[in-house]
């Protein structure tokens, strides 16, 4: 079921999963189509109290230098508090796009745990990982790399 839409994508539900599901459609809408939709992302997770997200990319093109920032340091951590904590990311099958979005994820990762992601080719290998990754409860609280404990030798 749908639950949005704009020139940037769809957002539906995938009930019988407990997943949302993010269809880019557009390879180049505007920066505030894109906000738009992600903000409706939040709001699911929030209003549905599921852990896991399927983005189908191949209808991406690669994201404005803003929103990328947006989405590493705005949104994303605004999407852990909000519960997200798998990702299952289809990538695009444009070579720009997949470094685009590869690297959004890897600068997010250098400073945060969560949410947990992994890139696919094929949407069967994708849904299969999100259905099998267990999450908890709550929503998870992130916590900055930095910041975590070191482990003590044994």
């Amino acid at each position: 079921m749908i639950i949005f839409e704009n020139a940037a994508g769809s957002l539906s539900e995938n009930k019988a999963g407990n997943y949302l599901r993010l269809d880019w459609q557009d390879a180049y809408p505007s920066d505030e189509s894109i906000k738009a939709l992600l903000e409706e992302v939040l709001l699911a997770l929030q209003h549905r109290q599921w852990r896991k997200i399927l983005f189908h990319q191949n209808g991406r093109g690669t994201l404005s230098v803003a929103i990328s920032a947006w989405v590493s340091i705005d949104w994303l951590p605004r999407a852990v508090h909000a519960g997200y904590y798998y990702g299952a990311i289809i990538l695009s099958r444009d070579m720009f796009t997949r470094l685009d979005t590869t690297a959004i994820g890897k600068e997010y990762s250098r400073r945060m745990h969560l949410p947990v992601y992994q890139y696919f080719e094929h949407e069967t290998e994708a849904i299969t990982w999100l259905l099998a990754s267990k999450t908890p409860e709550q929503a998870p609280i992130p916590q900055e790399r930095e910041k975590l404990p070191k482990k003590e030798k044994s």
